[in-house]
């Protein structure tokens, strides 16, 4: 199984496109390009439809991806080789059991070694779990808390669209694009070329963060040089980051040999401030660890904005960009001058809905006994009272909720409201220059909204 430390690594960029540029998003002659479009033409990317398989896919792996429909991996096995795979889960009505279980044989990807559909229910008597970092396969009891299958027939890997990770555009920030052998073409996030690093945008930041592993060790008692472990089979990021006063980056070093018994850790005092203490360490099998030799400022980074399109539609598409890097970070509604977000109001219908309160499911009541349960209410920021509206999600049947929009009601005063915990009903207060809380008025349509409709190119 995984060792528990750290690796900050770009996701896979989600994209959308409007009447500007596609900006790198293509169908091919298998998977097809999915959005949400609007009245205008504005659109979203919401991922690739399979059609020879008639599968939604998502891309996963390394430099040679593949595009995998739903799948769950596992570790654990049948066999004492780790080679026949069983999938442990705790399928019901909303959570069928997926089509496919997987089986990855390294932890510097998460791409599958292998590929199988899922079998029939089966009752185990011993399973074996694999440790993907030392390849250990190790005996077990099942686990009577899940539901175990079988694995069916194995599905080969081109049975899968395949592709290649390409690097596209001019200047120091650059799109790493995962281009597909059937044509399709998927932005996958930003490179650094002066760095030669995959990078993130923070926008916290306004800089591209280039991928590191985070860390509190250091090898020194002034806790100064940051140490952390990593897979031996994997090539590690070339930064560590460690935070002091502020995030700090660091250039990764050789592995350290001998391995020494003792590290350093930082631990911020409130009273004293940061202290440094020795603790003593082991590097777990299968790992190497890494010290850091020169510091990397911030300064150095490729700087990022966000930036509007300049689609004259009601949503305008909102970016960060950086040289030829461009990623989509959401919409504008103009009409409301409010940012939305598509979602799913209802069975098939989407609405592009700005932040707003939500009314509160968790059970509250209005007297000191906890006994009247108290009306609807929303919790609702003191600078958003102006917006005078609160959602509720209602259920509409076991697996879907669908969304009503209502006025905000009469103001309850803090203190006005008692929750029951395990052994007494406890009165809850709140400060009103921070939040205020109202009681749910009338339902309102939801017709203020930009309606989006899923389309497949």
């Amino acid at each position: 199984m995984r060792p528990g430390w750290l690796v900050c690594v770009p996701a896979f960029v989600l994209l959308a496109c409007g009447s500007e540029a596609r900006e790198g998003i293509h169908s091919g002659s298998r998977l097809r390009a999915k959005f949400l479009v609007d009245a205008d033409g504005d659109r979203m990317f919401q991922g690739f439809h399979d059609r020879d398989l008639d599968a939604d896919c998502a891309w996963a792996g390394g430099d040679e991806p593949r595009c995998l429909p739903e799948h769950v991996g596992t570790i654990t096995f049948r066999d004492a080789a780790c080679s026949d795979p069983l999938l442990a889960a705790t399928p019901g009505e909303c959570s069928p059991v997926p089509r496919y279980v997987t089986v990855g044989r390294d932890d510097c990807t998460d791409g599958a070694a292998r590929v199988w559909h899922v079998g029939a229910q089966v009752a185990p008597a011993q399973v074996f779990l694999l440790d993907t970092l030392s390849h250990a396969c190790t005996p077990a009891a099942p686990d009577p808390s899940v539901m175990y299958y079988g694995a069916g027939e194995e599905v080969a890997l081109d049975r899968f669209v395949g592709g290649s990770v390409v690097e596209q555009g001019q200047g120091r920030l650059r799109t790493r694009t995962i281009a597909g052998r059937d044509g399709s073409r998927l932005p996958r996030g930003a490179f650094d070329a002066a760095l030669a690093t995959a990078c993130t945008p923070s926008l916290e930041r306004s800089l591209c963060m280039p991928t590191f592993l985070g860390t509190i060790f250091t090898t020194d008692a002034g806790c100064t040089f940051p140490a952390v472990g990593y897979p031996a089979a994997c090539e590690p990021p070339r930064y560590i980051g460690i935070a002091h006063d502020e995030l700090e980056l660091w250039e990764l070093s050789e592995p350290l040999t001998p391995v020494p018994s003792q590290l350093y850790i930082q631990i911020l005092v409130v009273a004293t401030g940061w202290t440094c203490s020795p603790v003593n360490v082991r590097v777990n099998p299968g790992a190497l660890l890494y010290s850091s030799h020169a510091r990397r400022p911030l300064a150095d980074l490729a700087p990022v904005e966000r930036v509007a399109g300049e689609g004259g539609g009601r949503l305008q598409s909102l970016w960060i960009a950086g040289d030829s890097y461009r990623s989509w970070d959401g919409f504008h509604d103009r009409t409301l001058d409010a940012e939305c977000t598509p979602t799913e109001v209802a069975a098939g219908q989407w609405r592009c809905l700005p932040p707003m309160p939500q009314v509160s499911l968790y059970p509250m009541f209005t007297d000191p006994a906890c006994s009247l349960e108290a009306p609807p209410h929303a919790y609702v920021a003191a600078d958003d009272v102006a917006d005078h509206r609160a959602i509720a999600w209602e259920p509409d049947g076991p697996c879907r909720s669908t969304a009503h929009l209502h006025e905000l009601g009469a103001e309850l005063a803090s203190g006005s409201l008692y929750y029951r915990t395990a052994s007494e009903c406890m009165q809850l207060s709140w400060d009103t220059s921070v939040q205020r809380v109202f009681m749910v008025g009338a339902e309102i349509p939801l017709d203020d909204y930009a309606v989006m409709t899923p389309m497949v190119e």
